[in-house]
């Protein structure tokens, strides 16, 4: 089994590496992003960078992930592995993993950039980077579980592409990702609609780890509830994610 991973991963990422729009979702976009931000008179650097960090799950494990998945389907070497006797779980964990993994590459070289540039604004005795490891692990898995997915049942990268967009920026500016959980807060609508969608909860996660500031929850006062959820939530979309697979593969 340890074999079928690697041989997995190897592909994966040869595969990866050929395609400028992965490199590009994954270490330029999210810094691009923050940068153009930065200029709004009314955010604060501080409050967006925790935010964009885990604005790196979605566009690696959504948007990137469901595009190569969509495309790597019309491969000579797809149609290869599809006849294989590869179990469908270890085929679906080694995508997910596998882009987990580019996710956690992205969001530290996020954080890297961000020092970089705004190190005067981040006060680093006041992050708690174990709580943000954890929001961005729960974050990550969801986002490529959703991201395989649309890759499974895109029909083409530019069907996958659209629904992968749509699955990414309305959420991750409802979520806490984009705009500051400040605003979010301050709204009834807004907040509702955020206590609607998964990532939610480990971006809340995540947002703790910055501040180390309950004011910076959707509701009520305890982390661990938000970490309950994310668990619960990993759990059923790497679960729909191995199952949609296996309807899509028989069919």
């Amino acid at each position: 089994m340890l074999q079928q991973f690697k041989a997995m991963y190897s592909l994966l990422f040869n595969y990866w590496k050929k395609s400028f729009h992965n490199i590009f979702f994954s270490f330029i976009f999210p810094c691009m992003f923050l940068a153009i931000l930065s200029k709004v008179p009314s955010f604060k650097v501080s409050d967006l960078i925790p935010g964009i960090i885990a604005s790196a799950c979605p566009v690696v494990g959504i948007i990137s992930l469901s595009i190569s998945f969509s495309d790597l389907k019309e491969t000579v070497i797809y149609k290869r592995i599809a006849v294989l006797p590869l179990k469908p779980w270890i085929f679906i964990i080694s995508i997910i993993s596998f882009f987990t993994f580019l996710t956690w590459l992205s969001a530290i070289w996020v954080f890297i950039f961000s020092l970089i540039f705004w190190h005067s604004q981040i006060n680093l005795n006041q992050i708690n980077f174990g709580y943000i490891i954890l929001g961005v692990i729960f974050l990550s898995i969801i986002c490529s579980s959703i991201g395989v997915m649309i890759g499974s049942l895109a029909k083409d990268y530019k069907i996958a592409n659209a629904f992968s967009m749509l699955f990414y920026l309305p959420p991750a500016f409802l979520s806490g990702m984009y705009l500051p959980i400040k605003i979010i807060i301050s709204s009834n609508v807004l907040k509702i609609i955020s206590l609607c969608l998964p990532y939610t909860y480990p971006v809340s996660v995540i947002n703790y780890g910055w501040v180390q500031n309950t004011s910076s929850f959707i509701f009520g006062t305890q982390l661990w509830v938000f970490i309950l959820i994310s668990i619960v939530l990993v759990f059923i979309f790497v679960s729909g994610a191995i199952l949609i697979y296996k309807f899509r593969k028989k069919k």
